[in-house]
């Protein structure tokens, strides 16, 4: 992809530095650069894929973003981000039907908020209201009414059929580290545990997947039997992601 524009990332690295000087202010130039070079990576994809569209991130007056630090708690191990390694290709599409292509997006499980990362301790938090869909690394996450919180929450989207969507949350929870019972000391740190449920979303109404057999096979109502007996003919695990996608899509047939 090719910026076309005469303010390149060198060239601003010099106009800012010959007006300041000094250890605080070498950060400050830092900074510049990183805001400016997300500004024109968004900027070159809106013009390229014909949006109409030229500032960017710049657009607050949308409530595209708020600008938050990295929570993350060093001293806990594990992530609280779903992916870790923040090697992400991304798009967000915003609900006024603009897209922008973003990499090192994330979705911080703890807070339920799509952030992009922008230095070691900076995030830009997206204001999820403006955001329809956010795709990361080719899974697609959107926000539904969430039937345990009563409040709306990021859910990934499985399986898109007419009648129904498959979906699963994310939660993150805190274990404790190990205590040596006879000194009462902390000899291992505490650490993050992520965990997933599944919920259907069918007439406008979310539920939740029950995870126990006699559960969820209950909560298919008068297609009970005819799922059961899909399950055992086809050898399926209600336990198993790929499994389920077959089990819901075959419900969706019915």
């Amino acid at each position: 992809m090719v910026l076309e524009n005469s303010l390149s990332k060198s060239k601003l690295k010099n106009v800012v530095s010959s007006h300041i000087t000094g250890r605080n202010d070498i950060f400050i130039i830092r900074r510049i650069i990183v805001f400016f070079w997300i500004f024109l990576g968004t900027n070159a994809y809106c013009q390229s894929t014909g949006l109409n569209s030229s500032s960017g991130y710049e657009q607050r007056g949308l409530g595209i973003y708020t600008m938050s630090a990295n929570t993350e708690n060093v001293k806990i191990k594990g992530s609280k981000y779903l992916f870790p390694d923040w090697k992400t290709n991304a798009v967000i599409a915003t609900k006024d039907g603009k897209n922008y292509k973003i990499s090192g997006l994330n979705y911080d499980v703890e807070l339920d908020k799509i952030v992009a990362k922008v230095g070691v301790d900076s995030l830009f938090s997206f204001n999820p209201a403006g955001i329809s869909q956010a795709r990361i690394n080719n899974r697609s996450f959107r926000r539904y009414l969430d039937p345990e919180l009563n409040r709306n929450s990021f859910y990934e989207v499985l399986v898109v059929k007419d009648n129904m969507e498959l979906l699963k949350r994310f939660n993150i929870e805190i274990k404790d580290g190990y205590v040596n019972p006879m000194t009462k000391t902390q000899e291992a740190p505490n650490s993050y545990a992520l965990k997933e449920a599944y919920f259907l979303s069918k007439g406008g109404e979310v539920k939740k997947i029950p995870s126990k057999k006699r559960e969820f096979f209950a909560f298919f109502g008068n297609q009970a039997v005819k799922i059961k007996e899909y399950v055992k003919e086809n050898k399926l695990s209600i336990k198993k992601e790929f499994d389920l996608k077959r089990i819901f899509t075959y419900y969706d047939s019915l």
